[in-house]
C-alpha cells in the first residue's frame, strides 16, 4: 500500500432500508387512491413503500387529494340527491362524515309548582 492511499471504512447508512423513490406514474396512482378514500395503509402496500415513507414524505400531499376528493364526492352527491337520494345520504354519512339533522320541537306549557310541605 502507497503512503498516499488511505483506507476508509465504507460509508454508514441510517437504519432500514433505503427510501424508495416514486415515479411519475406511482406519484399519479397515489393522487388517485387518495382522491378515491383509500387509507394510507392501503397505499402504502400498493406502491410497495413503508407507511413511515409515506408520512414522512408525501403526507401534505396525501391530505391536499383526499380533500379534493371529498370536493368531487359533495358535487356528485348534489347531482345524484335527485336520481338516487339514498345513495347520496350513503355517501354523505360514510365518506363525508355528515349526519341527519333532527329538529326537535316542544308543544305545550311547562309550569314549574314549588314543593308541598306537609
Amino acid at each position: 500500500m502507497m503512503a498516499d492511499e488511505k483506507k476508509t471504512a465504507p460509508k454508514k447508512r441510517g437504519r432500514g432500508r433505503p427510501e424508495k423513490i416514486l415515479t411519475p406514474e406511482e406519484l399519479e396512482l397515489m393522487d388517485q387512491m387518495a382522491k378515491d378514500g383509500c387509507r394510507h395503509r392501503t397505499i402504502s402496500v400498493v406502491l410497495g413503500v413503508s407507511r413511515d415513507n409515506l408520512r414522512k414524505n408525501h403526507m401534505k400531499r396525501l391530505h391536499q387529494k383526499a380533500a379534493e376528493g371529498r370536493v368531487e364526492l359533495r358535487a356528485d352527491q348534489r347531482r345524484m340527491s335527485k336520481t338516487q337520494p339514498a345513495l347520496a345520504i350513503f355517501l354523505g354519512k360514510n365518506r363525508l362524515g355528515q349526519t341527519d339533522k333532527r329538529e326537535l320541537g316542544v308543544s305545550g306549557e311547562i309550569s314549574l309548582k314549588p314543593p308541598t310541605i306537609t
